[in-house]
């Protein structure tokens, strides 16, 4: 029982330490997550007011669609739509969804808003990728938590069943005790009762027959005292 109780407790034990590896593990990726995020849309906005900089050179705070076309020909604003990972392989249409009034040209709030969700949209695979694992931990979890239970509760069982055989035992012996010290009195009354060698003896006239016949009456007065 000891031994069983032992394996429980370090059964236990473990199970605690494996559910706090797996919770910090995923608090710090959820801290980690959050602050790749901020970096991400901070240094997205930085690229994004470097490009406006270079498309619109003369900061006059919009950019018409010619505009748009001529500056997408310099090397530096292709190299800045790679690096955000836009597709402009149709730049009309890229340029009406910035566009959000639909009045014909792109004001520098457009354009940066504009930037930022189709920047977001496009790593939205990655986004959700993270999600699926860090869904799949969480279940993996469960799982092993269910299963911990389960465990337990059969290591219960077990323990519960050793200790009803111990009762069982125990009972068992004790009946056994006291089968013997009922006999061993039983024996006792028996030898003390019988009449002697001496008593036979100066009583003329009475058989062995007789005397054997006193003996048994004897013998089972004590068992029925012995009985009650």
């Amino acid at each position: 029982m000891l031994f069983v109780a032992y394996i429980a407790v370090m059964f236990i034990f473990a199970l605690n330490i494996i559910t706090g590896v797996l919770v910090n593990n995923v608090v710090e990726t959820a801290r980690d997550e959050k602050e790749m995020q901020r970096e991400q849309r901070n240094r997205c906005l930085k690229d994004i007011r470097t490009l406006w900089q270079l498309m619109d050179p003369s900061q006059r705070g919009s950019l018409t669609r010619d505009q748009f076309h001529q500056a997408l020909t310099l090397p530096l604003v292709q190299a800045g739509f790679d690096r955000l990972n836009l597709d402009l392989s149709d730049v009309s249409a890229f340029y009406d969804s910035l566009d959000a009034d639909c009045d014909g040209i792109v004001e520098v709030e457009e354009f940066v808003v504009g930037l930022m969700q189709s920047h977001f949209k496009s790593n939205m695979v990655d986004a959700q990728t993270l999600l699926r694992e860090h869904r799949k931990a969480k279940h993996h979890a469960a799982i092993l938590a269910r299963r911990t239970q389960d465990h337990l509760w059969h290591i219960n069982r077990k323990m519960d069943r050793v200790t009803n055989q111990q009762q069982d035992l125990y009972v068992l012996m004790k009946g056994t005790v006291c089968d013997t010290d009922s006999d061993a009195g039983l024996r006792r009354t028996f030898f003390h009762s019988a009449p002697t060698c001496s008593n036979r003896n100066s009583e003329p006239g009475v058989s062995k027959k007789h005397d054997r016949t006193a003996g048994l009456e004897t013998l089972g007065e004590a068992n029925h005292y012995a009985c009650l």
